[in-house]
């Protein structure tokens, strides 16, 4: 994973064509004159539904994933950069989730886990740590094609009938359709009082009201014991910088 991948993808309009309606971000500046900086200048998609998404939204996006993932399998392309290979599994070893997932079970009735997972169910959080490491180790064997790497809901932005794909910097070879499982796992962090946080803080950014403001309305699952991919706080992507 690097900055320099996400520029390259967009520097040479990667994954930018008529054949799959996902496509990347428009770039109308690249400068990595700095040596510690790398500035990218990116359309505009502060009107794009913001998650927790309408359920429709995550089916229309899962879509767009599914025929990319297709569509880079049948046909390959050659990339201007080195690409990592099952980045997940790497990610996921990279901790010890299990042992993670065993310290919250152990402390399910602290003040601060009471608090922020009331209403989770723990015990599946527990399970789910123990099957993600054979799951994955199943998928190596399985084919593989150009993956997104990075697919959760605040990179996604649904615009009619395509989707703008932002934060490319983790492409990578993955079992194909993994990127639909990433957009997936993202929604299931967002619990009610997570939507109406994430609405609240999108008011607040954005000085606007967004077209849907009822958490109830939007996708709503309640968080397994925190594991999972946590929604970033990236609200507008009108500017975009990030240290080498």
């Amino acid at each position: 994973m690097s900055p320099r991948i996400e520029q390259l993808v967009y520097e040479t309009r990667l994954f930018v064509g008529e054949n799959v309606p996902l496509r990347s971000g428009r770039c109308y500046l690249s400068d990595s004159s700095n040596d510690q900086l790398i500035v990218l200048w990116l359309e505009d998609l502060s009107d794009a539904p913001q998650p927790p998404w309408q359920l429709q939204n995550s089916i229309t996006a899962a879509n767009h994933l599914g025929q990319f993932n297709g569509e880079l399998a049948i046909r390959p392309i050659e990339l201007p950069f080195e690409m990592l290979e099952d980045g997940f599994q790497l990610r996921w070893g990279s901790q010890d989730y299990g042992a993670i997932a065993e310290q919250m079970l152990e402390a399910r009735y602290s003040s601060v886990t009471q608090q922020a997972y009331s209403q989770a169910p723990v015990d599946a959080g527990i399970k789910l740590a123990k099957l993600v490491r054979p799951v994955l180790e199943r998928a190596r064997s399985l084919p593989h094609s150009i993956a997104f790497g990075d697919s959760h809901s605040r990179n996604m932005f649904p615009l009619g009938s395509q989707a703008v794909g932002m934060d490319w910097m983790a492409v990578s070879s993955e079992t194909t359709g993994v990127d639909i499982g990433v957009l997936i796992g993202s929604n299931l962090t967002f619990g009610v009082s997570k939507a109406a946080m994430i609405i609240d803080n999108e008011k607040k950014s954005t000085n606007r009201t967004p077209k849907e403001s009822n958490p109830q309305d939007r996708l709503v699952i309640l968080p397994i014991c925190g594991l999972g991919f946590s929604p970033s706080s990236l609200a507008n992507c009108r500017h975009w910088l990030r240290s080498r």
